[in-house]
């Protein structure tokens, strides 16, 4: 996380630690810190007081108290994930681009996975400004050049086989 956000965090633990004496940010101000930068970054309440073994009720009091704050985390970092999917959109348009001017490059290039990146950055976008709470997980196959050298090996096996005489 950028330094100026960083900052911000260790302002708010420190002041809302300075005026009441038994919270998270008096006690433990880096876990505090962390449950902050978590809940900034769209996990849930439950999922927290499980990594941080915090009480939901507390971590709840601190989302409440930092709320201007984890809506600024989660602007910036919703900001820097559509400048990466941008990013992988100028990408594979100048990779398509390319392409279209040399054949060879077509038969090189495994499309599928650059398309795959961008779709994921897509859904990373989504998920950081808040649209998207579940994830896609993709199960792909082998690529064109996998597939066509598992088929050489099997022809070489059989090859082999049936070249092969036992006396």
């Amino acid at each position: 996380m950028e330094r100026v956000i960083g900052g911000k965090i260790a302002k708010a633990v420190s002041a809302a630690g300075s005026v009441a004496k038994r919270t998270v940010e008096r006690c433990d101000p880096a876990k505090a810190v962390e449950v902050i930068e978590e809940l900034g970054r769209g996990a849930t309440v439950r999922q927290i007081a499980a990594k941080y073994e915090l009480d939901r009720a507390t971590i709840e009091r601190m989302a409440k108290r930092h709320r201007s704050l984890i809506v600024e985390i989660r602007e910036f970092i919703s900001g820097h994930a559509f400048m990466d999917l941008q990013r992988g959109r100028g990408i594979l348009n100048r990779k398509f681009d390319m392409m279209e001017d040399d054949p060879e490059q077509i038969a090189k290039t495994n499309i599928r996975d650059l398309a795959q990146t961008v779709s994921m950055l897509g859904e990373g976008y989504v998920a950081s400004i808040g649209e998207n709470r579940s994830t896609v997980v993709v199960e792909m196959g082998p690529s064109v050049a996998d597939a066509m050298a598992a088929i050489i090996a099997a022809k070489e096996r059989a090859k082999r086989k049936l070249c092969s005489i036992d006396v």
